[in-house]
């Protein structure tokens, strides 16, 4: 399948999703709601998904975790297909998503079980993460396209920030000024054509 490199990708995201190089909290949104600058009903109507939450991520970072009803597994399958049909060619037909589930369900199985047992609210899954982090912004997005480079395409996003970039289908790093900002996206029923234009009023308002 096409998208094989793109899924294994998603995998390594979906169970570690901290695996970014990244730097300390922007000190101008530390305390600050940024979860106000896209609100629920918007994510929810980019995401096709209906928000319940939307919250800081845990830690001290800054930034928006946005979380919608349903399991790990079940939702970054969702995103593999989401992901598929958006690259352009035909829709996924149905044996092929049944493989796609049943890749994940075998994979993510155990994993999902345990990150469901875990989580912060059970019963519900961020469908997208975003974070502001500051100082060397350019350094952090050397580094990050680098690393994402050796796992799959990189892909630049025009207008947004003063340098963006996509990869696996599931991930946008942006520098705007001192300021990087990542999303993540790994268990949303969405494609990143879905997600870069709430990323641009996001980023717009930071």
């Amino acid at each position: 399948m096409t998208i094989r490199l793109e899924m294994t990708v998603i995998l390594v995201l979906a169970l570690t999703p901290a695996a970014f190089v990244s730097g300390p909290a922007a000190a101008a949104t530390v305390g600050a709601d940024l979860c106000k600058i896209a609100s629920p009903a918007a994510v929810s109507r980019a995401l096709h998904a209906t928000i319940v939450r939307a919250e800081p991520p845990e830690g001290s970072g800054a930034g928006c975790e946005y979380s919608a009803k349903g399991t790990p597994v079940n939702s970054a399958t969702n995103h593999a297909i989401a992901m598929a049909n958006g690259m352009g060619g035909p829709p996924m037909d149905p044996q092929s998503a049944k493989i796609v589930s049943g890749f994940f369900n075998g994979v993510l199985g155990d994993a999902s079980a345990r990150q469901e047992k875990q989580a912060r609210h059970p019963g519900e899954t961020p469908v997208l993460v975003f974070s502001v982090s500051s100082g060397n912004a350019q350094e952090q997005m050397k580094l990050n396209r680098d690393a994402m480079g050796h796992l799959g395409k990189v892909t630049t996003v025009p207008g947004l920030g003063d340098d963006a970039i996509e990869t696996s289908g599931s991930t946008l790093m942006v520098r705007k000024g001192d300021k990087f900002i990542q999303f993540l996206y790994t268990q949303c029923n969405c494609a990143s054509q879905d997600v870069i234009p709430l990323a641009k009023q996001i980023v717009a308002a930071l």
